[in-house]
C-alpha cells in the first residue's frame, strides 16, 4: 500500500531564485501561505503530475550541511525537464541513461541551490 499523504522539505540559500528555478523545470504550484504562519521564509508547493505536497524552507548559508539529502522525482518525460533544467543553466551530474538492471531511464542534476536532484522515469514497455 502506498501512502501518498507526505511533504518533502527542500532546503534552500534563496526563496525567490528557488520558486523561480522549480515553477519553470516542474510547474510546481505553490500555494498561497497560510494565515497562522507569518514566515516569509518558507513557501509550500504541489507537484501537479503526483499531487505531493512539499516545503521550500530558506537558511542561512552556515545552517546548511555539506552533504545534504538528495531528492528523487518521478517524471513523464525525463528529457523535457533537462530541457527546461539546461534552460535555468543547472549542472546536469547525470545526463539520461537507461539502468540495466530495472530498465528505467534516470538522470541527475544540481538545483538552483545546490540540492541534488534525481529524476526517474519508468522506460516505456516495448
Amino acid at each position: 500500500m502506498s501512502n501518498k499523504d507526505y511533504q518533502i522539505q527542500i532546503p534552500v540559500f534563496e526563496l525567490s531564485r528557488a520558486i523561480a528555478f522549480y515553477k519553470h523545470v516542474f510547474s510546481f504550484r505553490f500555494l498561497p501561505p497560510h494565515p497562522e504562519i507569518t514566515s516569509a521564509h518558507r513557501v509550500e508547493f504541489e507537484i501537479p503530475e503526483t499531487g505531493q505536497q512539499g516545503i521550500l524552507v530558506q537558511h542561512a548559508a552556515e545552517e546548511l550541511q555539506e552533504n545534504k539529502a538528495v531528492f528523487h522525482f518521478k517524471t513523464l518525460e525525463i528529457e523535457d525537464v533537462l530541457r527546461r533544467v539546461k534552460y535555468k543553466n543547472a549542472r546536469i551530474l547525470k545526463d539520461k541513461f537507461i539502468d540495466p538492471q530495472t530498465r528505467n531511464i534516470l538522470a541527475e542534476f544540481e538545483d538552483s541551490e545546490g540540492n541534488k536532484i534525481s529524476l526517474h522515469q519508468i522506460y516505456p514497455a516495448k
